[in-house]
């Protein structure tokens, strides 16, 4: 894969807001976590957002830095545990073995981590996991491995507590903190470092054995769901109206224009509609659909005032935005706040 391929993976936001949300605890504030990210604050209110791998490194750097801590992955991974994802944790919690738990947890990597892989397979009397880079990690390859094996040691013990002493863990990398920091999250298993893998290994009828949370109906469920979010996360219009709505969030208090998004993606204008087109939309619809949702955001959350948000959202006039809005919405800004209500027949409702 080349590098502008790689630099412009997705994946959804669960694991970002995981990570700002421990640094913010930490102390630091959101300008430092965010430094050189170019990741919009709006992004990280919902997991439904999505964000470039490109974007997650330099989050991921930023979080290594400031905290000074090489082995941070392991204190975010055993955070992490399986609450970050209400899917991921039906599609584990219900799955008939621990074999099918983690096959099921390779298939999120898909969206959460696209430049993670695991390669599972019986091999003698074990089942091993193996930590594979499938999008180049840089200088975050300790964290991405480090927050993995937390992640998944936290599965394991949560579904099988005494499992995990059987466990064998090996990291290619040397020891980044003292033995006491990986035990308390890597509990009682046996650790190894500077092997050739970075993988785990667990007896295989352990993993084999049935689980009592089993339920079929559920896996059925939290497999279609995670189906949705991989089309999601490979489909091509989002690829390219998702960057296109980071661009006019950030653009705030301007009118931003087709011809200054066309230069962000080394196109033409021209170009750059004629791909719209193609997907159905427009770049009017895009920053129509875009101000409509900041708009809702700012007058049901906040006590800016109309002519506040008109200017924030690139109207010199907030007589225009109060036009836009009542197409939108069939409302006026004054009225919407003051029901407080969405509607559900607009034009651009999301």
């Amino acid at each position: 894969m080349d590098t502008e391929n790689f630099l412009n993976r997705r994946l959804n936001t669960i694991h970002p807001i995981a990570l700002v949300g421990l640094l913010k605890e930490k102390g630091f504030g959101l300008s430092q976590i965010l430094a050189l990210t170019s990741i919009n604050p709006e992004l990280l209110k919902s997991a439904n957002h999505q964000i470039t791998y490109s974007q997650y490194r330099q989050l991921i750097q930023n979080a290594i830095s400031l905290t000074n801590n090489p082995a941070l992955g392991l204190e975010f991974g055993h955070r992490l545990n399986i609450s970050g994802s209400g899917v991921i944790n039906m599609g584990i919690m219900a799955a008939s073995n621990i074999h099918d738990a983690l096959l099921f947890c390779e298939r999120t990597t898909e969206v959460i981590n696209p430049s993670v892989s695991f390669v599972i397979k019986p091999k003698g009397s074990c089942l091993t996991l193996e930590i594979i880079e499938r999008l180049p990690w840089g200088d975050t390859g300790h964290f991405m491995v480090d927050t993995a094996f937390a992640v998944l040691a936290s599965i394991i013990n949560l579904l099988d507590p005494l499992i995990i002493q059987q466990m064998k863990f090996n990291f290619m990398h040397p020891v980044q903190a003292p033995p006491s920091y990986y035990q308390i999250n890597l509990p009682d298993a046996t650790i190894q470092f500077e092997t050739n893998t970075n993988s785990f290994s667990l007896p295989l009828d352990s993993s084999q054995r049935s689980l009592p949370t089993f339920n079929p109906q559920t896996v059925e469920q939290a497999e279609k769901i995670l189906e949705k979010q991989i089309l999601r996360i490979h489909d091509k219009r989002l690829a390219i109206t998702l960057p296109i709505r980071q661009m006019i969030l950030e653009s705030e208090g301007e009118m931003i224009s087709n011809e200054k998004v066309a230069q962000r993606f080394n196109i033409s204008s021209r170009t750059l509609n004629r791909r719209l087109k193609s997907f159905g939309t427009s770049f009017s619809d895009i920053v129509a659909e875009v101000r409509y949702s900041v708009a809702r955001d700012l007058l049901k959350n906040s006590s800016d005032s109309i002519d506040q948000i008109a200017y924030k959202l690139g109207y010199s006039d907030s007589s225009n935005f109060s036009k836009a809005f009542k197409i939108w919405s069939d409302k006026t800004p004054t009225q919407f706040r003051e029901s407080s209500e969405d509607t559900s027949n607009n034009k651009y409702a999301s």
